[in-house]
């Protein structure tokens, strides 16, 4: 008896560990699209900065995920960014580096399927901040 008691200890605490160590991580693999608000080095304050503005996470592997930004601007210039992410403790925001640009975005994980990035671009004439409110489209 006291054998299958201390058998039912081991099985629950090795079922136990092997749930907190594996964590569901959010997927973010697919497109989003959003509305940005700007304040530029140069150019000021931009309440719709872009026409058009997504991100598009191609690709994910636990925490870590990479993409790539594009802004279709109003005169129809396309401006695509590639970056680094990791979703950290907890599931509910992620840090992303840029790849061409000097510059980190903090990203809140609203939902499945609502995201809030937060930049601080600082790159010579191109420093900028910003805040995009995206929503998940495919």
């Amino acid at each position: 008896m006291r054998k299958a008691a201390v058998l039912i200890v081991v099985v629950l605490a090795v079922s136990f560990t092997c749930v907190a160590v594996a964590a569901d991580f959010p997927n973010l693999v697919g497109t989003w699209e959003g509305k940005s608000i700007v304040h530029h080095r140069i150019h000021g304050f931009q309440p719709k900065w872009a026409e058009k503005v997504s991100m598009v996470v191609v690709e994910q592997q636990d925490r870590l995920f990479s993409g790539y930004f594009q802004r279709i601007k109003k005169d129809g210039t396309v401006l695509k960014h590639e970056f680094s992410g990791i979703i950290m403790k907890g599931e509910k925001q992620a840090l992303l580096a840029w790849h061409i640009l000097e510059g980190i975005t903090l990203m809140d994980i609203e939902s499945g399927d609502r995201l809030t990035n937060y930049a601080a671009i600082h790159a010579a004439k191109h420093a900028f901040v910003t805040m995009t409110e995206y929503t998940r489209v495919k």
